[in-house]
């Protein structure tokens, strides 16, 4: 426990997309959008943590 090593939100996002979907590169192609400006934001503490770390 105490040499826990925790994903960064780049990590989890991508392990996300790559174990529910894919990735790609067009943005007007994605179901979900994971950035700093838009979709899912990392200021959304209690959605990233009740839908992405469960």
């Amino acid at each position: 426990m105490v040499s826990l090593v925790k994903p960064n939100l780049y990590e989890l996002f991508e392990l996300h997309a790559r174990a529910r979907g894919e990735l790609i590169d067009v943005k007007d192609q994605a179901e979900t959008i994971f950035s700093v400006k838009e979709g899912i934001t990392p200021f959304e503490n209690e959605k990233i943590m009740s839908e992405y770390l469960v």
